[in-house]
């Protein structure tokens, strides 16, 4: 995935459109989205069958949805988390990863 490969860091989700908290960690995901776009690269990845997305959600070694990452510069992992997590903890992880 060329999003990947950029030098800037990266919040990745995976989610389902039928999951509730999937909706729910979108809607705060939006939060740090309108503060942070142009500065982190966004991607939220629906759980199908698409083989690209099932690739990397096997790189991730991801077992549950939603699952939110945020990936320094260098595309080390610095924040991960299965299940809600809340718009301030994700600002938090965020601003690490554009200010260290």
């Amino acid at each position: 995935m060329e999003a990947l490969k950029k030098k800037e860091p990266i919040l990745i989700t995976f989610y389902d459109d039928d999951d509730v908290i999937s909706k729910e960690v979108l809607s705060e995901l939006k939060i740090v989205f309108d503060k942070y776009d142009g500065t982190v690269t966004f991607l939220q990845l629906k759980s199908d069958l698409n083989a690209q997305v099932s690739n990397l959600a096997e790189q991730f070694k991801i077992g549950f949805i939603p699952y939110t990452a945020v990936l320094n510069r260098n595309g080390t992992i610095i924040f991960e988390k299965t299940g809600y997590v809340d718009n301030k903890v994700i600002e938090q992880a965020v601003y690490n990863a554009v200010n260290k």
